[in-house]
């Protein structure tokens, strides 16, 4: 749930990610990454740039939890 409250505030790149997730770990980070990917929360691009960037965003399914998060945040 705190992946998916960070990723409310917009699309995100990984380092900016773990900032604001002081508690994750890199590994758990990327292992809760990749089970909103499959759960169809988040979605994972990665960028043409050099060098190549990937950025995680919330799906529609996943923005329309952000109101239930923001409440427990509060």
């Amino acid at each position: 749930m705190p992946t998916l409250h960070a990723l409310g505030q917009g699309s995100r790149r990984f380092p900016t990610l773990r900032a604001s997730l002081p508690g994750a770990t890199p590994r758990a980070l990327t292992l809760a990454l990749k089970d909103l990917d499959g759960a169809g929360l988040v979605q994972r691009r990665v960028t043409d740039d050099y060098p190549p960037a990937t950025v995680y965003r919330l799906t529609r399914r996943g923005r329309s939890l952000s109101p239930i998060l923001e409440r427990l945040a509060a």
